[in-house]
């Protein structure tokens, strides 16, 4: 349930940690309907996480909040930028004692809006690598992580 395991974790990066949502499973079980269905009535945890966010800051207007987003595809031992073009520009991952983890070479977008959110997401989730399998007609060759 959306409300047992997303909004706890939204609401975790919003009192400051390190927050994740992964879906794992076979192909075929439902990954991508359970995060990423659009249909009315029956979204899935990445817009309904998306409209929870920007409720959140709506609901926060002193204090000042950005969000930025970087898109990223591991396929075939490669991290790629799906936010470029070809959606497989070269990227490295790095520990900054300051920072944190860092996408090295990974372009970074301003989401200013659950709109603005859901563009973003939609334009990397065009961009994965997807084939057919005998399971599938478009299952993804690769882990996508958004972050």
């Amino acid at each position: 349930r959306f409300e047992t395991v997303a909004v706890p974790c939204v609401n975790h990066a919003f009192n400051g940690f390190c927050s994740a949502l992964m879906a794992y499973g076979q192909t075929g079980t439902g990954k991508s309907f359970t995060l990423c269905c659009t249909k009315p009535g029956v979204e899935g945890v990445i817009p309904r996480a998306a409209k929870l966010i920007y409720e959140n800051i709506a609901a926060r207007p002193d204090d000042e909040i950005t969000i930025t987003g970087q898109f990223v595809q591991i396929y075939r031992d490669q991290l790629g930028d799906l936010m470029t073009e070809g959606g497989r520009d070269k990227v490295d991952i790095r520990w900054e004692k300051d920072l944190g983890v860092q996408l090295i070479n990974c372009s970074t977008h301003t989401l200013a809006s659950e709109k603005e959110f859901m563009d973003f997401y939609d334009e990397g989730n065009k961009r994965r690598v997807v084939m057919a399998t005998a399971m599938n007609p478009e299952s993804s060759r690769g882990h996508s992580a958004m972050v």
